[in-house]
């Protein structure tokens, strides 16, 4: 079978250049126009983009005084009841340059769509650093229901939780996100308007899946079929051009263009690095994967001409 490697045509969230200078801020990047807060389970996303911090161990809360969302931890599977910063989720990627993340989260105890993101650096987790409070969303008072389900493929799996947008022509209706193990979905969008478009988006904003439609009342939107295309990204590090083969990888991984000093680390899908490379491996240009579990992977290569980051798929 051939095997075919694809241009990413955005920058991987987990690094940035070491050339660039990045300010020092947290933002919002796009919040829905509605947020259901109908019950303590609502579900519902906001994208975030974070840079220029002096560290890249930070976690986050999104809070309204006493009460707060309860946000998803990537690391652990789990939401986040408690108001500690130091039992809170873990910013993804690294905003010591710059990351760009969705924070999916439950209604919690906070019944209102008023709410502001602010976070405190590691390792003790006890003085505020940055903060921003989250535009206006209204709330879903009389809803219509959108249902569907997510069909994993090779390269996205069903393991991770996704997020669901529905969207009416440039407009964000509504977010949501998948159940990590089934691929349940569920839309609260508000009646009188019409949804043309779902799509679903990895935590790192990767769209993974788009189906089209008119959802104007309670319905199935039936299965939603997340991409089976691996995209790779395929620039100059050291002076040579990276390719990685095979697509996906069994018990190795080779890599051609290695001057054999780079370092090499591999980070989950999550943004948790996993292995360190040794420079064995590196000059001998193969990387043993055999014990990584069947998924998608990136690979950091750093050297003196600077960073970059390749993605992979472990069948």
């Amino acid at each position: 079978m051939k095997k075919t490697f694809f241009i990413l045509a955005t920058s991987v969230f987990l690094l940035a250049p070491d050339s660039k200078v990045y300010t020092q801020s947290a933002a919002v990047v796009l919040r829905p126009a509605y947020t259901d807060i109908s019950d303590q389970a609502s579900r519902g996303a906001v994208l975030m983009k974070l840079s220029g911090y002096t560290v890249d161990d930070a976690r986050y809360r999104l809070y309204n005084g006493a009460s707060q969302y309860n946000c998803w931890n990537h690391v652990t599977g789990s939401y986040v009841a408690s108001n500690s910063y130091s039992s809170g989720p873990p910013v993804p990627g690294n905003p010591s340059g710059e990351t760009i993340f969705w924070i999916a989260f439950l209604r919690g105890s906070n019944n209102s769509t008023s709410v502001t993101y602010r976070d405190r650096l590691g390792p003790d987790y006890s003085v505020n650093y940055q903060s921003a409070a989250l535009p206006t969303s209204e709330p879903v008072l009389t809803p219509f229901i959108i249902s569907g389900k997510l069909a994993g493929s090779s390269v996205f799996t069903l393991d991770v939780k996704y997020i669901l947008l529905a969207w009416s022509g440039s407009t964000l209706i509504t977010a949501s996100h998948s159940d990590p193990v089934t691929g349940d979905f569920t839309l609260v969008s508000p009646q009188g308007t019409m949804v043309d478009k779902i799509e679903a988006r990895t935590l790192i904003n990767e769209i993974c899946a788009t189906k089209s439609g008119e959802w104007q009342v309670s319905s199935d939107a039936g299965i939603l079929a997340l991409s089976d295309v691996l995209y790779v990204t395929r620039t100059k590090v050291a002076g040579n051009r990276i390719l990685l083969y095979p697509v996906p990888a069994g018990s190795y991984l080779y890599v051609n263009g290695l001057s054999g000093n780079e370092t090499i680390e591999i980070y989950n899908l999550a943004g948790m690095k996993i292995m360190n490379i040794g420079k064995d491996e590196i000059k001998g240009k193969q990387i043993f994967t055999g014990l990584l579990p069947s998924g998608v992977y990136f690979l950091k290569v750093s050297s003196s001409q600077g960073v970059e980051v390749y993605r992979f798929v472990k069948e």
